[in-house]
């Protein structure tokens, strides 16, 4: 065993770490049921501690393996930030001191393209130009073939916070994105909501529907009016069926650290294999009216069949109008509702009157579901229409700008 594996057992590995969850706003709850359900799923080497605050959950005392498996099976995260050093730092000298004292080769793989976010808000040291500076230096000194690089070129990720001279350095087991899957091929125009977010709200409604259906309900259909790219629809996929996100096989941040350990890793993944034959089968049908949209909808359906390698998934693509449907009595129908509007709106219509379309439309299909709602004004032209529903309303924030989350359910 040489010095830095001897240094990765006793500092990461035979230690419990600290973390900040970052998610969408408004769904602290939501996250915090998935956080615990999946560390409650695997072996616990320390005795991890939440805290959850306004905008972030602070996980104290968790080990690190259990970190690298949050970060590739929690489905709300949009980032997990691992403190590798913290401390006070009135003065440059303490804080080149602290640069210098980090072992830089058992966190960074050599080479590697990093990227530097730093902050420095009430502090002495004020000037973050600076800062960036001597943490550069710092890096390559010990590790000469890492090259610093924009976030969008790189491949690590290293935050660093200092506030009213206290220091935080992090690295990120996501670079920010955790909420991107890989499972679109094929992308026509931009995809309106994020993953994370899409999660956020299946789940909230997915609670909220259990209210009065039952603590083990789950839709057996789930269909998607404006489908878009297909998020709501794909998302719905982990969210219902219980198949595991790291199917997908996707090489994250955290996976690539020369500490992380491999074992460990590999066989949590033959864990999550293993479940993924106890998934449910569910019917998800996207409905688009965009030719070409629903022409990359199709590709990507079968694409995400093919990367999962589950044969009973059954996506099914309808390029026609939403409305044109006929209605179906079936009340274990899901619809996740994403209207546009805005940009995605387009042309002369009017927004009032397509909430009261789609409102008097799932008054027929007597389903549950969700849809997002952009100005308050709205809610009653499309809650008026369904006066025999259930409905529940929960403030969110959706693409920097406020939002309603208004989930409903035929009881």
């Amino acid at each position: 065993m040489d010095h830095n594996e001897r240094m990765i057992k006793r500092q990461v590995l035979g230690v419990g770490h600290r973390a900040i969850l970052r998610y969408p706003k408004g769904f602290s709850d939501v996250v915090l049921e998935e956080v615990t359900t999946l560390l409650n799923s695997v072996e616990q080497k320390f005795d991890p501690e939440i805290e959850v605050q306004a905008t972030q959950i602070t996980i104290r005392n968790i080990g690190f393996a259990n970190l690298l498996f949050l970060a590739r099976e929690a489905t709300t995260l949009r980032d997990i930030l691992w403190q590798i050093d913290c401390g006070k730092a009135d003065t440059m000298k303490r804080l080149k001191t602290r640069f210098q004292d980090i072992p830089w080769p058992i966190y960074l793989p050599n080479p590697c393209k990093l990227a530097l976010r730093v902050t420095s808000t009430r502090s002495r040291i004020f000037h973050e130009g600076e800062i960036t500076r001597l943490l550069e230096k710092a890096i390559v000194a010990k590790c000469p073939g890492v090259n610093l690089v924009s976030l969008r070129g790189s491949e690590q990720l290293i935050d660093v916070r200092l506030f009213e001279d206290h220091l935080e350095i992090c690295l990120s087991l996501g670079k920010g994105a955790l909420y991107q899957r890989g499972y679109k091929e094929v992308l026509k125009g931009t995809a309106s909501v994020k993953e994370d977010l899409a999660q956020c709200a299946l789940r909230a409604t997915l609670s909220f529907v259990r209210n009065f259906k039952g603590r083990d309900w789950i839709p057996r259909e789930v269909l998607v009016p404006f489908a878009g790219s297909g998020t709501l629809g794909f998302e719905g996929l982990f969210t219902f069926s219980g198949i595991p996100k790291s199917l997908l096989n996707r090489n994250l941040p955290g996976d690539r650290l020369p500490c992380s350990p491999i074992k460990t890793v590999g066989h949590q993944k033959k864990m999550s294999i293993n479940s993924a034959l106890n998934s449910l089968p569910i019917t998800t049908k996207f409905i688009e009216i965009d030719k070409a949209q629903a022409l990359a909808l199709e590709h990507n359906s079968n694409s995400i069949v093919a990367k999962l390698g589950l044969k009973d998934l059954e996506l099914n693509v309808y390029h026609q109008d939403f409305f044109a449907m006929p209605p179906s009595a079936n009340k274990n129908v899901f619809f996740p509702l994403n209207p546009p509007f805005g940009e995605r709106l387009g042309g002369d219509l009017n927004i009032k009157s397509l909430y009261q379309e789609i409102g008097r439309f799932m008054n027929t299909w007597q389903g549950s579901g969700f849809i997002f709602v952009p100005m308050l004004e709205l809610i009653p032209a499309f809650s008026k229409e369904i006066p025999k529903f259930e409905i529940e309303m929960r403030p969110i924030n959706h693409g920097g700008k406020p939002m309603t989350l208004l989930m409903f359910t035929m009881p």
